[in-house]
């Protein structure tokens, strides 16, 4: 697409993936991805360690997501699982030392990527930003998120079912005055483009 074409939803749209492929490829480089840091998040927000049930209420997806996303961690050696004390049925995901190491080192790739993103912007267009990206969404309020859509710092991800595959549609929105992260779903594939149905 021509960059005079690109206006109104598709500017939104080439923008979120132009984000999100840049985030990506710097977490790629040590061994994360969005979803991956999105978990570990969530863990070391817990202190340490969830319930699947839990993790999986705490990103929006369905259980069986984030169970296919523990085993990928676990597999790095980043998430442990262990039983639950409270209730013989759960396993937790644990953080492990090496999983938080990860975490620092994926907070930080994401906080240079929001300083290089909005030291671009004077305080002005900052606030501006924030101001319009609230307005796009309370326009979805209300309505019921995707079968699994992470929403966590404003930002949307949620995925759908494609010749036998999950896959995501990201919609990005900028993180929050707090410095909240941008983060994405837990599906294994991803795509950058609209899926056809």
């Amino acid at each position: 697409m021509a960059e005079t074409e690109r206006s109104g939803l598709f500017a939104v749209l080439h923008t979120s993936s132009v984000l999100e492929g840049r985030v990506e490829a710097r977490l790629s480089e040590i061994g994360l991805s969005l979803a991956k840091l999105a978990a570990l998040h969530r863990l070391s927000e817990a202190g340490g360690s969830l319930p699947l049930g839990q993790l999986a209420e705490r990103l929006s997806c369905v259980k069986s997501n984030v169970t296919q996303l523990v085993d990928r961690l676990e597999a790095d050696g980043l998430v442990s699982r262990a039983s639950d004390p409270n209730d013989r049925r759960s396993r937790l995901a644990v953080l492990t030392d090496p999983g938080r190491t990860a975490y620092e080192k994926g907070r930080q790739i994401k906080d240079q990527a929001e300083r290089e993103l909005f030291g671009a912007l004077t305080a002005s267009e900052t606030s501006t930003l924030h101001t319009l990206l609230g307005q796009a969404e309370g326009l979805r309020s209300g309505l019921r998120p995707p079968p699994c859509c992470v929403t966590i710092g404003g930002s949307v991800h949620s995925e759908k079912r494609h010749r036998g595959r999950t896959e995501q549609c990201p919609t990005l929105s900028f993180p929050g005055s707090q410095n909240t992260p941008i983060w994405s779903c837990a599906g294994r594939a991803r795509t950058t483009s609209r899926i056809s149905t």
